[in-house]
């Protein structure tokens, strides 16, 4: 018998049956122990054979195995409403996990979108087939595709929240087909429509003009911005090793980490330094600042940026969208998306590839140093 050692059947005096034991892998690859009673009044045969059955249907599908035979008994005697279990992985993971910036879209998501659709119902009714649903009701209702991805994305990592808990042994979010995102998702604004942003702003929103500037000529996310005190910045003799370290980010009023998690080093354009050195402060002192002293908040700032959105024939222009106007006229000026990602400080390539279709001739280019030693050839379009 191929598998006589692989599992063991045992009398267990107590109950008048036999226990059925042996080793299999959860769906992430974690070592369990199944160990079950093969019923009542079993015999032994009758208990070897269950436990043969058993461990082959084990071997064949581990994660049917699973949904079928383990977790059905660690919870069938709890419910397991969604609501609940979204309440508890906010809780457990994301409160303890996140920054508070992601907790609050977690938490929004959850109680506009997720909970009413799926709340009411036990986390074990999920499938596939409702998610598909879902995604497919979203979309009548308006959202875009990169919204509702955004949805299927916490879906899923509470899912992935339940299988550690061995509450539920699937993720039916996970590998779901999703409406493709067909558009750039952003506004942006090129050299001369900055300029016109920044004319406005000092006309409208003088006292708010340096906050603006830095935001177009350093790619900082406003959070980083209202968080930025005068230690942060290094300005050199000659101004050629100016920079500013990106270390804290505001939300909120809370002070936290980075969204990548770590400084970085941002070199600033001379026309930053001319704004900012005339009226460099103490160390500790923000940069941006109320006239007591206290952080800019994202209220505060978004009057100005509105009125002068407004003002240039922009009005969907949100502050966001500076930053994009940052990475989007360096990528249009032949710099390398890898040195746009450093300065943006994403920790992954993917999201600055968003901006790779800004990239002048690159394809053309590259083609054209083939044989070349390296050197360009002037390229010429089939015609």
């Amino acid at each position: 018998m191929a598998h006589k050692n692989r599992w063991t059947v045992t009398a267990d005096t107590k109950s008048d049956s036999y226990i059925i034991a042996f080793s299999y892998k959860d769906g992430h690859g974690v070592s369990r122990r199944y160990k079950r009673s093969a019923g009542r009044g079993v015999s032994k045969r009758d208990a070897e054979t269950k436990a043969r059955g058993l461990y082959l249907e084990m071997e064949k599908d581990p994660l049917a195995f699973v949904g079928r035979f383990v977790t059905p008994v660690h919870a069938k005697a709890r419910a397991l409403p969604f609501g609940d279990v979204a309440a508890t992985y906010i809780a457990e993971h994301v409160e303890t996990n996140c920054r508070a910036s992601t907790q609050r879209t977690h938490e929004q998501m959850l109680r506009v979108h997720l909970v009413p659709a799926f709340g009411a119902g036990d986390l074990r009714d999920v499938r596939r087939p409702t998610v598909d649903a879902y995604v497919s009701r979203k979309r009548r209702e308006g959202l875009s595709a990169k919204s509702v991805a955004n949805h299927i994305s916490v879906l899923s990592s509470i899912f992935e929240f339940a299988i550690r808990r061995e509450w539920v042994a699937e993720n039916p979010a996970k590998g779901v087909t999703l409406p493709k995102v067909t558009d750039q998702g952003y506004e942006w604004l090129d050299a001369e429509a900055a300029g016109l942003f920044l004319a406005a702003v000092r006309a409208r929103d003088p006292k708010h003009a340096d906050l603006f500037l830095v935001a177009l000529r350093t790619g900082m996310r406003q959070g980083e911005l209202l968080a930025l005190r005068w230690g942060d910045i290094r300005f050199s003799a000659d101004g050629r090793d100016d920079a500013i370290t990106v270390r804290h980010s505001l939300h909120n009023g809370q002070l936290g980490p980075t969204k990548g998690g770590k400084p970085r080093q941002v070199p600033f354009h001379a026309e930053v330094r001319a704004a900012l050195l005339p009226r460099r402060g103490d160390a500790t002192a923000f940069v941006f600042a109320t006239s007591a002293g206290t952080p800019l908040t994202g209220n505060i700032v978004k009057n100005p940026m509105a009125r002068t959105a407004t003002a240039i024939g922009r009005p969907d222009l949100r502050f966001h969208d500076l930053r994009h106007s940052f990475a989007s006229q360096l990528v249009v000026q032949g710099i390398g998306l890898q040195v746009v990602q450093q300065l943006l400080g994403h920790q992954d390539i993917q999201t600055t590839l968003r901006y790779a279709h800004l990239q002048p001739g690159a394809l053309s280019s590259a083609v054209a140093t083939l044989g070349t030693g390296g050197q360009v050839l002037p390229f010429r379009q089939a015609g």
